[in-house]
């Protein structure tokens, strides 16, 4: 009996052991997967790229998650080669590792990142990537990046879409085409983009010339920096149809290669325009009558779908102090919800997306129409500009539904003292149909003299919907770029945009500047320009007291500067001890190397040395140098045996020139020649 008992409880712990595993493995199934509950998690290693042999890779793992990412782990082949402690980024809503990874053998490998969140659940992206030892293959191939669409991004059919294509490669990028669904619509001649200019802070001319013989820049050290040409060009696409589309951007190079790179889109019906401000106000002020009724524009009853509630789409706010934002989700006719997730893009000028934030994720709701309110998403908003809203929603069963908006943040028209908008003068462009951009004010903030506050006006009778806007600002003088900011935004007939730019400016600096407005839809330039009064804001006293020490250490630093240049430009002593060098010995083999032995007899010491090898007729044909082992000082006494690097033949003249502070005292027997049989 007791045996009968046993068993049966063996069974039950049995059975429990597997039920757990059974979860365990369907929940990383799920997360292998790339479910919902997975974070967005973005690797600078592209699948199937090529990496040089013995080459250090770098590699950053960006991670957008709704749970903060404790480890990240580095493995390749299976074996561990790192984990780190990704840092947060305020500015992008992630947090990002790196990891160097030097590969060590030939043919392909698997590269994986793991990320470990403070839950204890790991996440997983692989990539497989192939090693070579050929650099002219690595160079040769052909890399295309595309902006301005993402995966499933949705268009609107009619509207103009601005792609910006960038492609690098061994042969200059010939050409760009651009397809649709495999039929070629376009097709543009690239611009090579601007080689960098040399750091400012290098003096050496010479490190210079060589590094723009080889097509690079030198940095602050004097190090040059080779930068692989990019060639860039833009092509506006119209699409008229609806539907999924596959779109395919191929670069060709001057050796007839191409590379392609293919974005799945989705073009969607034009819709209505964007709700104007007076519409947004009565539609808040009706809000609270129509709660929980479906919206006017979403689907039949019995369909099945997921959708942003609220905002609507097109939406302006006012980017201001009391901004506030939540955000009503909903799904219909899908059933049990497994995960929901919010998403929020920010959208640059050029209409690309920027890094996304997981601003809400939630699970397991049950059966019925699914409803959710994500309140105070302001706090994940920092600047005025458009943002793209996604609700992705998951079932048990792994369906998707799918829904975008985008919303727009106005930032705010400041005005002078009491002046308000209705003492404007009452200005209208000079036809109905054209559109005019002037810049009303730019003033600093009596508070904040770091930033400088531009206000622009639409000054036409006509509203625009969406345009990209540049505010520069420039020293008036010397044109220097003192601030800068792109922006997108739409502006009914007069209304006022407030663009916010941070200064750069000395402490204590004042200067007169211009302000420059830039928009392509612009058909008056003449008021596009302002002139501004900048004061940089004083420093206290601790900060005064800092600035004067940092000025006395330079000024310390410039005087021993100098002191140690005029030392060095003094006369040397005639009594030090100095090296002398010559040649002990010359001998060549009989296919032309040389075999030098130099010997210092000098009563001092050479801090180093080289040869020059030169042709009958004095040309330069080789320079012998010592090796990295050999690179110590030459004692008195002391000899050393050089090698050439390359064969010679004929008559040849060798000089040994001496390096270092002190100079030789006899340079009469650092020359011979040599007869080489041919």
């Amino acid at each position: 009996m007791g045996s009968r008992i046993g068993s049966i409880a063996i069974l039950l712990v049995i059975g429990g052991i597997v039920a757990a595993v059974v979860v365990v493995i369907n929940r990383l199934d799920l997360l292998d997967t790339g479910q919902p509950d997975a974070p967005v998690m973005v690797v600078s290693l592209d699948e199937g790229e090529l990496v040089l042999l013995g080459e250090p890779q770098s590699i950053t793992v960006t991670i957008s998650s709704g749970s903060p990412i404790a480890t990240l782990e580095l493995l390749v082949d299976d074996a561990k080669i790192a984990d780190v402690v990704p840092p947060y980024s305020e500015d992008r809503g992630a947090w990002i590792g790196s990891f160097i990874w030097t590969p060590e053998r030939l043919g392909f490998a698997n590269v994986r990142i793991i990320a470990l969140d403070a839950d204890g659940i790991e996440f997983a992206r692989d990539i497989r990537v192939e090693v070579t030892n050929d650099q002219a293959r690595v160079a040769a191939a052909i890399r295309v990046e595309v902006l301005g669409i993402s995966p499933f991004q949705q268009f609107a059919a009619g509207s103009t879409i601005r792609l910006a294509i960038s492609a690098s490669g061994s042969q200059p990028i010939e050409r760009f085409d651009m397809l649709v669904n495999g039929r070629r619509v376009a097709s543009v001649i690239p611009v090579l983009e601007p080689v960098p200019e040399h750091d400012e802070a290098c003096q050496d001319n010479e490190a210079k010339e060589q590094c723009d013989a080889l097509g690079g820049a030198v940095d602050e050290r004097c190090e040059c920096a080779i930068v692989q040409p990019r060639y860039l060009a833009r092509i506006d696409w119209t699409p008229g149809e609806t539907g999924e589309v596959e779109v395919t951007i191929t670069a060709v190079d001057a050796a007839g290669r191409s590379e392609s790179q293919t974005v799945p889109v989705v073009l969607v019906l034009q819709g209505a325009s964007s709700p104007t401000r007076e519409s947004n106000q009565q539609q808040q002020q009706e809000s609270p009558a129509e709660e929980g009724r479906p919206n006017a524009d979403a689907e039949g009853d019995g369909a099945r779908a997921a959708r942003i509630e609220s905002p609507s789409d097109g939406e302006r706010f006012t980017y201001d102090s009391d901004f506030e934002l939540d955000i009503a989700l909903v799904a219909r006719n899908v059933g049990a919800v497994a995960s929901a997730l919010l998403y929020l893009t920010p959208i640059a000028p050029d209409n690309t997306l920027g890094n996304s934030i997981l601003l809400h994720s939630s699970e397991d709701h049950p059966s019925g129409d699914y409803r959710e309110l994500v309140v105070d998403v302001e706090r994940f908003i920092t600047s005025s500009g458009s943002y793209e809203l996604q609700l992705v929603v998951f079932t048990p069963e792994d369906e998707r539904y799918d829904h975008r908006i985008v919303i727009h943040l106005d930032a705010v028209a400041e005005q002078d003292g009491d002046e308000s908008q209705d003492d404007q003068p009452d200005q209208q462009s000079a036809t109905g149909d054209e559109v005019d951009l002037a810049i009303v004010t730019a003033r600093q903030p009596d508070d904040d003299r770091a930033r400088l506050n531009v206000t622009i006006t639409n000054d036409s009778s006509v509203d625009i919907e969406r345009t990209d806007v540049i505010i520069t600002v420039v020293d008036a003088a010397t044109a220097a770029e003192l601030a800068s900011a792109a922006v997108t935004l739409g502006m009914e007939s007069g209304d006022l945009r407030t663009i916010p730019l941070d200064l750069d400016l000395d402490p204590g600096e004042r200067l007169e500047a211009l302000v420059v407005l830039e928009a392509g839809i612009d058909t008056n330039t003449a008021n596009n320009t302002f002139r501004v009064s900048l004061a940089a804001p004083e420093l206290d006293e601790q900060q005064q007291e800092q600035a004067a020490e940092e000025e006395d250490a330079e000024q310390a630093a410039q005087d021993s500067q100098q002191q140690e240049q005029q030392a060095q430009s003094a006369e040397p002593d005639p009594d030090a001890p100095a090296p002398d060098l010559t040649f002990l010995d010359v001998q060549h083999t009989n296919d032309g190397y040389v075999l030098l032995t130099v010997i210092n007899n000098g009563d001092g010491p050479a801090e180093t040395f080289f040869i020059v090898v030169a042709d009958e007729a004095g040309d330069q044909i080789e320079l012998i140098t010592r090796r990295s082992a050999d690179s110590r000082p030459l004692g008195p006494g002391q000899t050393e045996i050089l090698t050439s690097l390359q064969p010679h033949t004929g008559t040849i003249a060798m000089t040994i020139v001496a390096g270092g502070d002190v100079p030789e005292t006899n340079l009469d027997d650092n020359s011979l020649t040599l007869d080489i049989g041919g």
